[in-house]
């Protein structure tokens, strides 16, 4: 099975748990390695047999990783439970409509 969230996806595997894998779009190149202008989507490999929660942990980790400001570690502290509670709140979401 496969579940999609976001630009993430979780696949299960016959050891009862998930591989990870994100999509990301770069620029692509020729054949010579010069940007085209075209975007192409990859797909990048983050874990393997990993848990429902530890998926969860790692999506929120990387979406944080992708914002390039500083902030203080109370504006991380923030930031970090206003992602985790996001991400549980589409898992509760799911849960509570099936």
């Amino acid at each position: 099975m496969k579940v999609k969230i976001e630009n993430f996806t979780m696949t299960s595997d016959s050891q009862g748990g998930y591989n990870l894998t994100e999509t990301k779009s770069i620029k692509a190149l020729d054949k010579n390695h010069q940007p085209t202008g075209d975007m192409k989507d990859i797909t990048v490999d983050i874990g393997y047999n990993m848990s429902v929660e530890n998926c969860i942990k790692r999506m929120v980790h990387l979406r944080l990783h992708s914002i390039e400001n500083t902030v203080d570690f109370r504006g991380f502290l923030e930031l970090y439970r206003g992602e985790r509670s996001r991400m549980e709140g589409l898992v509760k979401e799911v849960l509570t409509t099936v």
